[in-house]
């Protein structure tokens, strides 16, 4: 699991996948409610990061300046999206 005081410094790092190409950037974290440890993270991807698709944060861990998580890059494209202008 990630720790919740190392995550929270993950907002606008780089985010690469397991196959170590770039996934985006980390928009927002979202938490569990039991744990309150974070789960997912939100992030810019697609051309000129505008689109938005959430990605697991379960054994991540930071790299430098970036986040590396267990997802590949082509596993995240064809996740279902977020809709960036729902409420």
């Amino acid at each position: 699991m990630t720790e919740i005081t190392n995550a929270y410094d993950w907002n606008g790092r780089t985010v690469i996948g397991s196959d170590g190409e770039k996934i985006g950037k980390v928009d927002e974290l979202y938490l569990d409610r039991e744990s309150d440890q974070p789960e997912w993270a939100r992030v810019h991807t697609g051309f000129l990061g505008t689109k938005r698709s959430f990605v697991p944060l379960a054994g991540a861990s930071p790299k430098g300046e970036d986040v590396v998580v267990r997802v590949s890059k082509a596993q995240v494209k064809d996740a279902p999206g977020v809709d960036p202008t729902a409420s």
